[in-house]
């Protein structure tokens, strides 16, 4: 019976040293509703879910390498990327960054707009002057003053208490992604139809690589798994899922 067991177990420590051997890396999402949360799933259990982690793992099959999610609020991705505390990340393109991370592959573009508390005027950015703003901190959203004029720039730390604070009228009006805003009004029973709307831009939402990641010799082997992910429809298809009926006003390049 021991002779048995023996090659067996020996088989077994073999796989598992094989399953560990490849390369791996540490993945930063932005903690947020719907992109990457954790959603109670009875009693007092949490599981992480969301569109970014199911990209991830499609990522990972499709790349072979072993993507381990790490859920932080932006301030702290956009710190743990300077700093080489994660690998990869999923984050909004920006000038900003140029000097900590390498552009691995877009996923997916949206829009990024204003919406200001009925009865303000919002026609360009000028009209944002003199009003509270309210934007994420560290997203890289909306440039800084400017040509905007004086406005009041308050940071937050997610969609959650942006959408919560624009609704308690302690903020004139909100800069954030046309997704992320529909669908947290939504999930309070409103529509960004109850709101003026102003588009200031559009965006790109990249997969990145820290310049401090040792995955860096992997860029090759993830930007080609996210072409084939983009070119399988995968991406667009996950968002039209998570987040339908919205998501019709997403375009993916």
């Amino acid at each position: 019976m021991f002779s048995l067991r023996l090659p067996l177990l020996l088989l077994l420590c073999f796989a598992s040293w094989q399953a560990q051997g490849g390369p791996t890396g540490k993945v930063g999402m932005p903690l947020t509703e719907p992109w990457s949360y954790y959603a109670k799933a009875g009693g007092h259990h949490f599981v992480p879910t969301g569109i970014l982690l199911d990209i991830n793992q499609a990522l990972e099959r499709e790349s072979g390498i072993s993507l381990r999610p790490s859920l932080q609020p932006y301030f702290r991705l956009d710190r743990d990327l300077r700093q080489g505390d994660c690998d990869l990340a999923y984050v909004i393109r920006s000038e900003e960054q140029e000097g900590y991370v390498e552009y691995v592959a877009p996923l997916f573009s949206f829009e990024v707009v204003a919406l200001a508390r009925p009865g303000t005027l919002l026609r360009n950015r000028d009209d944002l002057r003199n009003l509270r703003v309210g934007i994420i901190k560290d997203t890289h959203l909306l440039p800084g003053n400017g040509d905007s004029g004086p406005y009041t720039r308050l940071e937050v730390r997610d969609y959650e208490a942006l959408v919560d604070m624009f609704l308690a009228g302690r903020l004139d009006a909100i800069v954030g992604g046309n997704l992320s805003l529909n669908y947290h009004l939504r999930k309070r029973g409103l529509g960004p139809a109850s709101f003026n709307r102003l588009n200031l831009q559009r965006q790109e939402v990249w997969a990145v690589l820290a310049k401090q990641s040792g995955l860096q010799r992997q860029a090759p082997r993830l930007r080609q798994a996210v072409e084939r992910l983009r070119e399988q429809g995968f991406i667009e298809e996950e968002l039209q899922r998570r987040l339908s009926p919205i998501a019709a006003e997403l375009a993916t390049r």
